[in-house]
């Protein structure tokens, strides 16, 4: 993932998840952001977390993790994360589910 640094008041775990999720590390990713998300629940621990639960093939957690990570991203009015985040669940619950109404 790339763009400008992240706030990372959870000591570095966060940026941490997001170098493991690049390199395929997603256990890895999965703990840092475990880490991140006790320490700051921010848009970006649930965000991380949800994607690598996905990749760890924990679909339904996944999706709500990163369902949660939306709403966040819009209460801190983050639009652009929050669309990226919200075509994505749209994807997924069309592809899994059928429900093309997401």
């Amino acid at each position: 993932m790339t763009g400008p640094p992240i706030p990372d008041p959870g000591g570095g775990q966060l940026a941490r998840g997001f170098e493991a999720l690049e390199r395929g590390r997603y256990p890895e990713a999965r703990a840092c952001f475990t880490d991140a998300l006790a320490q700051d629940p921010s848009a970006e621990a649930l965000d991380g977390l949800g994607q690598a639960a996905w990749w760890l093939r924990d679909v339904e957690p996944g999706i709500e993790l990163r369902a949660r990570a939306y709403a966040a991203y819009r209460r801190a009015h983050r639009n652009a994360e929050a669309a990226k985040v919200a075509v994505w669940i749209a994807r997924e619950k069309s592809v899994l589910y059928g429900d093309d109404a997401v």
